[in-house]
């Protein structure tokens, strides 16, 4: 099975079964060294416990962590969220050009944001992943967490509304 049909068959489940029947696999810890600069982005995956039904896969979350600008504690600073778009659960690509998104999407950014590729939802990463552009229901789920030096440990999904 590709990575496309995988996504799709993983989230083509509800998102409350999928976080709550697989549940993640343990705290994930994620180096974010890397995120010196306003708008440095890094990607990971967050495994979950279980399988997906029919296959021996362990489902594996898209997710990215980005150092906001202007954040004052280092919590503040920091955008932690699932890549996938609450629309049709396509994959959100990061876009740090705001020309480089009013090229592809026609869309215009002051700042960095998430975009679907597929129906051309966008997010703003300043306003808590807000919806403002496309279909989207909603901004993406976003997850709790908790830094140390310069770890960072994912320990779940934030509740809706926080």
């Amino acid at each position: 099975m590709d990575r496309r049909r995988l996504l799709k068959l993983l989230f083509s489940l509800p998102w409350s079964h999928l976080f709550t029947s697989l549940g993640f696999a343990q705290e994930l810890t994620v180096d974010s060294s890397s995120l010196r600069s306003a708008w440095d982005a890094l990607e990971f995956s967050l495994p979950t416990r279980g399988t997906l039904p029919g296959t021996d896969k362990s489902p594996q979350i898209p997710a990215v962590v980005i150092r906001l600008a202007g954040g004052m504690k280092t919590e503040d600073a920091l955008f932690v969220a699932s890549r996938i778009c609450p629309h049709e659960r396509c994959e959100l690509l990061y876009f740090k050009d705001p020309n480089q998104l009013q090229q592809i999407f026609r869309v215009r950014a002051e700042n960095p944001v998430l975009a679907c590729p597929c129906h051309l939802s966008v997010f703003d990463l300043r306003q808590e992943g807000k919806v403002i552009n496309g279909p989207a229901p909603r901004p993406p789920f976003r997850f709790r967490f908790r830094v140390q030096g310069n770890k960072l440990m994912i320990l779940g999904l934030e509740e809706p509304g926080r």
